[in-house]
């Protein structure tokens, strides 16, 4: 059986479910496989993860869409606290351990110049007015979508700041049909939380299950539910932050409701029959019922004439 060699064109694993079982491509790995994985692996990972072939010639073409989604990733909870800076200490530069400011969750805010506008005087001469700045704010947790101006001097505003506070922005990506975010959470269970983060990094930090918390609440003494359950809600606020991060994160891979399915309880998502069209099939299949049971009978001996 030939085999297929597929390189991962990010710096972060990808994975994919394959008849029930986790795949994992490292982190700019090259490895073979078998056909058919490696067809799920360039259908479901396209284009974090492609054919090792070459490619020569062509043109390089990038697209630029109008709207560009950049997302806020302070407030990490698996950042370290303390990081090397470059400061300016006796007289002369040297790196120092300071406190990461990314670390801390807080709001991004820049001012945009909108530059100036230029008008007709009333003795005839061009003038210029300055128009005023817009504020943008991307709050902490958040990602949004900004026109692609303005999201390219946010991302060069971000570059050219002090060395230890570059990063706290990164060029995202929209929502996904099938992801937590805070109106469907409640619906999400703790342990597929962690099943979706481990879809996403292997190699995450999963924190406790379910089962774990209940049972160290108890051992603490909080054996009454809603103890319990703040308990739980405080597990998944901190598995929901780190899934945050790699969501808005172009590097990972989100997982759609089938894979997501296959994965925890090894079945794959049966698409429901339409409301309407079921619907109407009951309603055409009682009429049908109806005029066989309100069809007169012929009396018996009558002709075909009466």
């Amino acid at each position: 059986m030939a085999l297929v060699t597929l390189r991962n064109n990010t710096g972060v694993p990808q994975n994919i479910v394959f008849n029930g079982k986790q795949i994992i491509l490292e982190a700019s790995q090259e490895k073979d496989f078998i056909q058919a994985v490696a067809d799920k692996f360039v259908e479901m990972r396209s284009p974090l993860v492609s054919i090792v072939e070459e490619d020569v010639g062509g043109i390089y073409e990038e697209e630029d869409s109008g709207l560009i989604w950049v997302a806020n990733v302070t407030g990490n909870p698996d950042a370290p606290d303390k990081i090397m800076a470059k400061v300016f200490v006796d007289r002369r530069w040297q790196m120092v351990e300071v406190d990461n400011p990314k670390k801390i969750p807080r709001l991004l805010a820049n001012k945009f110049d909108l530059g100036m506008k230029s008008y007709i005087a009333k003795d005839g001469a061009i003038e210029a007015l300055n128009l005023p700045k817009k504020t943008i704010e991307i709050p902490a947790y958040k990602r949004r979508a900004l026109p692609s101006n303005e999201a390219k001097w946010w991302m060069n505003r971000d570059a050219i700041c002090e060395p230890q506070l570059r990063g706290c922005s990164i060029k995202s990506r929209p929502p996904t049909d099938f992801e937590p975010n805070p109106k469907n959470v409640d619906d999400w269970s703790l342990d597929d939380l962690r099943a979706y983060l481990k879809l996403m990094d292997p190699g995450a930090e999963m924190g406790r299950s379910e089962s774990s918390v209940v049972s160290e609440a108890k051992k603490r003494g909080h054996r009454k539910p809603e103890e319990i359950s703040a308990h739980v809600e405080e597990e998944k606020y901190l598995i929901t932050k780190r899934i945050y991060f790699r969501l808005v994160d172009p590097q990972y891979s989100v997982p759609t409701k089938s894979q997501f399915l296959e994965f925890v309880h090894g079945q794959k998502e049966v698409k429901p029959v339409e409301e309407d069209f079921a619907a109407d099939l009951i309603k055409k299949s009682t009429e049908e019922v109806k005029r066989k049971r309100t069809r007169k009978k012929k009396p018996p001996g009558a002709s075909a004439s009466a």
